[in-house]
């Protein structure tokens, strides 16, 4: 389990492979075979691969060494949250209980990101 208390730093980007945030080789076809296989057990599911999900976004925790492990915890942010109040939450959760600041993790990040609060009308609530 994750405790507020051991994040250090919170990143947003926006949604990309994980190996662009932790390294690795690119296994296109192992990816896209997983998702074949989720559009055969559910029809509704309508993604496509990329390697890059503009219109989502990923948080980056870092939670030093003290977690199993672990330097980074990668939270990719469901899409619906975006627009329904959970993730505006979330993000006041972590302002509220875990005291990290809250960085971009590129520029490409950075305009995203804002340009996703000015929607939900809370552009100057989340500047950096």
């Amino acid at each position: 389990m994750l405790k507020w208390s051991n994040v250090r730093q919170v990143w947003t980007g926006v949604t990309k492979n994980n190996r662009h945030y932790l390294g690795g080789r690119l296994y296109s076809s192992r990816r896209q075979s997983r998702f074949d296989e989720i559009k055969r057990r559910h029809p509704s599911f309508r993604e496509a691969v990329r390697e890059v999900y503009p219109d989502r976004f990923t948080l980056l925790l870092n939670v030093g060494r003290e977690v199993q492990s672990m330097k980074y915890v990668i939270v990719q942010i469901p899409k619906s949250w975006l627009y329904d109040g959970q993730f505006a939450s979330l993000l006041e959760d972590i302002r509220t209980h875990c005291g990290a600041p809250l960085s971009y993790f590129d520029e490409e990040a950075s305009h995203h990101f804002q340009q996703w609060a000015k929607t939900i009308g809370h552009g100057e609530k989340y500047e950096a």
